[in-house]
């Protein structure tokens, strides 16, 4: 009873027009990947964060696992088959997306990943600012946390950044807009003053020192954190449109839309109704695939079709292959968790 009054006190908070419109579209932007002048084989570290600093909500170590569920997989040979974003994403050398989530008190906190190989990218592009020779074969993980579940709006923006590192994006001769931020209260997340470890401050970027990034892609996001709910469309060229939800939808709404088309497309019907029948009954259900967004949208999916039922387990929607999130799948209470397809699963009785 007590834990859903206070799940129904969250929602209540975030839909009111007084309090929804304080919340920012993101909270934190992060580049993950290999330095430049650094080995393939090289450590995958933060080489670009948007604010400079930590924020108390968002634990960087757990935030970069989640980013990376399977890390034992440097590349990939796999062909990109859906997207969240409204834009072509075959030739921004894109190999997966998805979602991952983690809880910040009892606010639940979602990132929006986006893996790309340069590599893979139009071979007319050079080398993005972030990679080189050295690094291009590996994967970079574009991360954009934020405490709403609009997952078209934070794609089909990390998609625009994207193409602008690929050089597919052209700049509109329109004045720029300084943008400024400003904390939405002050026990807002946004308050951290502690700066990430091993990167160079420049104005409000933290940035690994082998970069210098482009002020195209600086003013970018700088803009896109000033956005709300309330704000008006926005067009990026040469054709990313990024349209805000009504903030009077539900966030378990927000969600469904998002991953009931995935849920349909790789699942029968069948198959889900046997699944939601086994939620129902507090069973426990792992999904596993080798596409990370298949399988995160197929657990928001299941989950979102659950209403108006009250799922008592843990919902992850992806589960990284580290040791301390595997044991989680020894739990005895219920759960929805989606993972890669690693080996160690074999090993692993149920």
């Amino acid at each position: 009873m007590e834990k859903e009054i206070s799940h129904r006190k969250m929602l209540g908070s975030l839909t009111s027009g007084k309090h929804f419109s304080e919340v920012r579209i993101a909270d934190q932007f992060f580049l993950f990947g290999i330095p430049p002048n650094t080995k393939k084989q090289g450590q995958t570290s933060i080489l670009v964060a948007f604010p400079s600093f930590q924020q108390p909500s968002i634990p960087i170590t757990n935030v970069l696992k989640l980013s990376y569920p399977n890390p034992e997989t440097s590349s990939s040979n796999s062909k990109f088959k859906f997207s969240l974003s409204d834009t072509p994403s075959n030739e921004s050398g894109i190999i997966d997306e998805f979602v991952f989530q983690f809880k910040a008190r009892s606010t639940v906190m979602y990132g929006a990943c986006v893996h790309i190989q340069p590599s893979k990218a139009n071979k007319t592009s050079s080398n993005p600012f972030y990679s080189s020779d050295n690094t291009k074969k590996s994967k970079f993980c574009f991360c954009l946390i934020s405490r709403i579940p609009i997952f078209n709006v934070h794609f089909t923006f990390l998609h625009y950044l994207i193409s602008i590192s690929t050089q597919q994006a052209t700049t509109s001769k329109t004045k720029k807009q300084k943008a400024t931020i400003t904390p939405s209260n002050p026990n807002s997340p946004s308050t951290g003053t502690d700066l990430f470890e091993g990167l160079e401050v420049n104005g409000l970027f933290g940035q690994n020192g082998q970069l210098q990034i482009p002020e195209e892609f600086r003013t970018a996001i700088t803009d896109h954190f000033s956005k709300t709910v309330f704000s008006p469309p926005v067009k990026f060229p040469p054709c990313y449109i990024i349209h805000f939800p009504p903030p009077t939808i539900p966030l378990q709404q927000l969600i469904l839309y998002a991953s009931l088309d995935n849920l349909f497309s790789v699942m029968p019907v069948a198959d889900i109704i046997e699944l939601l029948t086994a939620l129902i009954l507090d069973a426990q259900v792992l999904v596993i695939g080798t596409s990370m967004h298949e399988v995160s949208m197929t657990v928001y999916g299941l989950f979102s079709l659950l209403t108006p039922f009250n799922y008592c387990g843990t919902v992850m929607p992806i589960l990284p292959n580290d040791e301390d999130y595997l044991n989680l799948l020894n739990s005895p209470t219920p759960y929805i968790f989606g993972m890669p397809n690693i080996a160690k699963l074999r090993n692993i009785s149920f």
